[in-house]
């Protein structure tokens, strides 16, 4: 696959600053950067722009991503490396129902869940296991299915878990933001009335 050349990536990044989804552009702005192109190719698969998801996911198959990567906030580059070929999986199977092609990537994501030891932020890694039953199951091959459910698997990694927050530590955690910007929610209410006032 030929590379995506600097007028293809601007034109790509001038589409998803337009696009409903809030992506900061630092998550875009490096063509060089394999990350950049995973948030890309991502996003744009979000949006439903098969095509071009297509051409930005195809670029980063070939990256190794460095497994003791584990950061304590985002996602680590093991995580990256799956999520975009999870997208590839689904815009497979979607578009062309090749089962082989699909478990060629859901393989390669499963062998990255089995040698990560760290933390994903987003993907679950029983739910690439889940997915690959399922694409067995729609190929035809349920006792394969079966048996390697029977069998079982666990991955190396693990889902961060969901934070469940309670009403006092919302107020907690946004009086801790308020003192660190020096700025208050009432100040920015008394601004917008006076603004209103002098209209």
């Amino acid at each position: 696959m030929e590379k995506i050349t600097q007028a293809e990536w601007s034109a790509i990044v001038e589409k998803l600053k337009k696009s409903p989804l809030p992506i900061p552009p630092s998550f875009v702005a490096n063509l060089d950067d394999w990350k950049c192109r995973s948030n890309a190719g991502r996003a744009l698969y979000s949006l439903g722009d098969y095509d071009n998801a297509i051409i930005v996911l195809v670029s980063v198959l070939d990256v190794e991503p460095n497994l003791d990567d584990n950061p304590e906030e985002g996602f680590s580059e093991a995580e990256h490396k799956v999520l975009c070929l999870m997208c590839m999986v689904d815009l497979i199977w979607g578009m062309t129902k090749n089962g082989d092609a699909a478990l060629m990537y859901l393989n390669q994501a499963l062998a990255i869940c089995e040698k990560f030891t760290g933390t994903f932020r987003s993907q679950d890694p029983l739910q690439v296991w889940q997915k690959r039953l399922d694409i067995l199951r729609k190929m035809g091959k349920a006792e394969q299915a079966q048996a390697k459910e029977q069998k079982g698997w666990h991955p190396a990694c693990h889902k961060a878990q969901d934070e469940v927050l309670d009403i006092a530590e919302v107020r907690r955690r946004q009086s801790q933001a308020q003192d660190k910007s020096g700025f208050q929610a009432e100040d920015l209410l008394k601004g917008i009335q006076n603004n209103l006032g002098q209209k």
